[in-house]
């Protein structure tokens, strides 16, 4: 394996560094232009390594790891650095080298790796992609997507509200990212998700932050998954096994189901889901459900 001398590190809160950089190396006490270091990064902190040179750059990370504010200023590096040939080495429990054809093609595929080798140690939330092609022709999924392309993948509550409670049997949800801040907002659930035991959260959470619901570790990440979606722009099936808590009713409920989220323009998402397993996990003493 080659080793490369990086002139940039994007840090996890996506501001550029030279790879001398003294605010990092007050930050972490490192000398950062060292490659132990830069590796460290990379692997521990979800920092991006990039280098241009004419015509081609080098990007070195653990996609697994890094978060939307790196990805976002790799972005605008790569766009604007516009290489014919980038170089892309990527870490997930072993280093792996590929080459891809222009800015577009590169970013696509960090977006994959981002979605595909996401760290989720510990975590009780948890995801993993599907081909489209695995739906069953039959399911309120695969009219679901049907739908959105006949459509041309331009649907709106407004015009085809009717059509979407139908096909989904109101089990979907529409969320929009804000214009004015960096937050996942809830633009209408539907009244057959059934997310939370607690009664009246879907009138409170309506219009809100995605991030403000009952567990808000979930809402923070389920808004990553569809700040994805809009990055890649296209169709992204996963199964999802996650165990949230609702403060409420005092519940910690595990659900596992089949996720199916369309970009519907390119702020907004919508996302239907089928609930294969949900069951009571930790129940707090003195609380029966209704």
């Amino acid at each position: 394996m080659p080793v490369w001398t990086f002139d940039n590190l994007i840090d996890d809160a996506g501001a550029i560094h030279d790879r001398q950089s003294g605010v990092l190396r007050l930050r972490y006490g490192a000398d950062v232009g060292n490659i132990s270091f830069t590796d460290y990064s990379i692997r521990n902190l979800g920092f991006i390594a990039f280098r241009g040179r004419p015509g081609s750059c080098q990007i070195r990370a653990a996609p697994g790891r890094v978060g939307h504010l790196a990805f976002s200023a790799l972005s605008n590096l790569v766009s604007s650095h516009k290489p014919a040939m980038a170089a892309l080495e990527w870490y997930d429990r072993a280093w792996h080298e590929e080459l891809h054809r222009g800015s577009k093609t590169v970013l696509e595929r960090f977006v994959e790796l981002m979605l595909t080798t996401h760290v989720q140690a510990n975590s009780p939330f948890s995801s993993q992609p599907v081909k489209c092609t695995e739906l069953a022709e039959d399911s309120a999924l695969s009219g679901l997507l049907s739908f959105w392309k006949d459509q041309g993948g331009r649907l709106s509550l407004r015009r085809h509200r009717h059509e979407l409670e139908e096909i989904s049997k109101a089990k979907f949800l529409i969320v929009r990212r804000s214009q004015a801040t960096p937050h996942i907002m809830a633009e209408h659930y539907g009244k057959g998700l059934d997310l939370y035991p607690s009664k009246g959260w879907r009138q409170r959470l309506t219009g809100r932050r995605l991030d403000e619901q009952p567990d808000m570790a979930f809402g923070r990440w389920v808004s990553d998954s569809y700040r994805d979606v809009m990055i890649v722009s296209e169709p992204v099936l996963s199964r999802v096994d996650v165990t949230t808590y609702d403060p409420a009713a005092r519940l910690k409920v595990r659900k596992q189901y089949t996720r199916l989220a369309l970009p519907i323009d390119k702020t907004a998402v919508l996302s239907g889901s089928i609930i294969h397993n949900s069951a009571i996990v930790d129940a707090e003493l003195g609380y029966e459900p209704k």
